[in-house]
């Protein structure tokens, strides 16, 4: 692998952002072939492909069949002028805290300047953020849908005539990157099931219902999936915390019988319910199995690691960043929305 890529990154986006910066600061109009640019970096065509498939959506790149890819100069922007502003509900949630640092990370990487705001549950302080986006010259908002969720509408951000992209939004209005929840919790339940028997539980931390998430029709689906039968007295709702998660796995202790394992919303929710059977004496995961949703939390930071499902947050972050560089160049560009697969990580 060439010396240029850092093995500990995702490789496609390591070239992505070499080739990108290559066109801003270079003349060829016309870019090197995918088995050229493979070579080059010691890659394989897929990645490279990858790669390139960023930049045309962004509109960095286009392909002219049987000529090959061009730099599309018309739309390339000068990204070290791009500043983007982040909302996100709060920064104690560490889910919230994780994305928006790895997202401001990644941007550094391409010259690009993030500012994060958190916006809580109230209109007043977003029109005072957004004002103040407005003032330093924010080029494009990403909007996390937790913000939706505190009951702020989406009119009180898009009056400022700011162009918006979603993270984890359900609008149609907007470009949108999403982490396919539903598939989620079916990879984390149909683990569990298959390792400890079809008595798993589920605790939601979201605002809305439970029997109406994503989650939990992933959950569902993995049920059906394994001819299992699920039991209604295991599946409970509490906030999306270390509290919320250790009041939850209270409530089950008081009851007669115990699942043999829960799914988490979240894994800051899972830590806090192994501290509420930690104090009961019940051992984690020989009595009773914990699993979260997430990846947010390092297995060097939980005193019992647990197995998760990565809602790819690296992949979610760049993808974000890639549909705010296409909106900027192109304001007209057709809506884009798109679903990133999780995965399955067992610790």
């Amino acid at each position: 692998m060439s010396d240029e890529l850092n093995r500990n990154e995702l490789i496609y986006i390591q070239l992505a952002n070499l080739i990108r910066n290559e066109i801003a600061h270079g003349e060829k109009e016309k870019v090197a072939s995918l088995r050229d640019l493979a070579y080059r970096f010691s890659v394989n065509y897929k990645t490279v492909n990858k790669a390139i498939n960023i930049l045309i959506e962004e509109g960095s790149l286009y392909r002219v069949r049987g000529k090959g890819t061009f730099v599309n100069r018309n739309k390339v922007n000068p990204i070290e002028n791009l500043r983007i502003g982040f909302l996100i509900p709060n920064i104690i949630n560490p889910y919230f805290a994780y994305l928006a640092h790895i997202t401001e990370s990644i941007a550094f990487k391409q010259n690009i300047i993030i500012t994060v705001a958190t916006t809580g549950d109230n209109s007043d302080k977003i029109t005072t953020i957004m004002k103040e986006f407005k003032s330093q010259g924010i080029n494009i908002i990403i909007l996390h849908g937790g913000v939706l969720k505190t009951g702020v509408g989406l009119n009180v951000i898009s009056k400022f005539g700011i162009p918006i992209v979603g993270m984890h939004c359900d609008l149609d209005t907007i470009d949108n990157v999403s982490p396919d929840l539903r598939r989620a919790a079916f990879l984390g339940t149909d683990y569990l099931i298959s390792k400890y028997g079809s008595q798993i539980g589920y605790v939601s931390g979201s605002i809305d219902p439970i029997y109406e998430t994503g989650r939990f029709f992933g959950y569902k689906e993995a049920f059906q999936h394994n001819n299992a039968q699920i039991n209604n007295d295991f599946i409970l709702q509490a906030d999306p915390t270390f509290r919320g998660g250790y009041l939850s796995a209270s409530q089950f202790i008081k009851r007669d019988v115990l699942p043999r394992a829960i799914l988490f919303y979240n894994e800051i929710m899972a830590m806090g319910a192994i501290s509420a059977f930690q104090e009961k004496g019940l051992q984690i995961p020989d009595e009773i199995a914990i699993m979260g949703i997430d990846y947010s939390i390092p297995t060097d930071q939980m005193l019992i690691p647990i197995p998760t499902v990565s809602l790819e947050n690296l992949i979610v972050a760049q993808s974000t960043l890639d549909l705010c560089k296409r909106r900027v160049a192109d304001p007209t560009a057709e809506q884009i929305r798109k679903k990133i697969a999780p995965l399955l990580i067992v610790r």
